[in-house]
């Protein structure tokens, strides 16, 4: 099978540069985020968001690597292990968010606002390959 980039990497790739974006602008203080504003929302919300885009994009690279012909692990990528991979990167945003106040040191409250740009990532980033990239994944044979 013909390695390409996929929509998967090209969200991986938008992710990344979103990511890094939003955290320029959050550390030059441009906007004010102290209220519930449509802004404050996207900019703190947005490294979930990227977050899961740039993981998913990672873990797939395991089963189906664009830059070699050799994949580190040797199950076919199939929607079943992709669908795999979107709900490990779901369950690891909801350990994180639930165990970061305890571990990490962040925030004192579970932040719902994250858990549903996390969520809402992970769903587009399973939808589109899905519905209309079907032929990046292999069949079972």
């Amino acid at each position: 099978m013909k390695r390409q980039v996929s929509s998967i990497e090209w969200m991986g790739i938008i992710g990344l540069i979103f990511w890094g974006v939003v955290l320029y602008v959050r550390k030059a203080d441009t906007f004010d985020t102290s209220s519930l504003s449509p802004t404050s929302l996207i900019i703190w919300t947005a490294p979930n968001f990227c977050g899961a885009w740039l993981a998913i994009a990672c873990f797939k690279q395991f089963f189906a690597p664009i830059f070699s012909k050799k994949s580190i692990i040797k199950f076919p990528f199939t929607k079943k292990v992709y669908t795999g991979i979107c709900v490990l990167v779901l369950s690891i945003g909801f350990m994180l968010e639930i165990l970061n106040p305890y571990l990490l040191g962040g925030t004192t409250e579970f932040d719902i606002y994250d858990m549903v740009a996390t969520t809402i990532a992970v769903l587009l980033v399973w939808i589109i390959p899905i519905l209309f990239h079907a032929n990046i994944f292999e069949s079972k044979q």
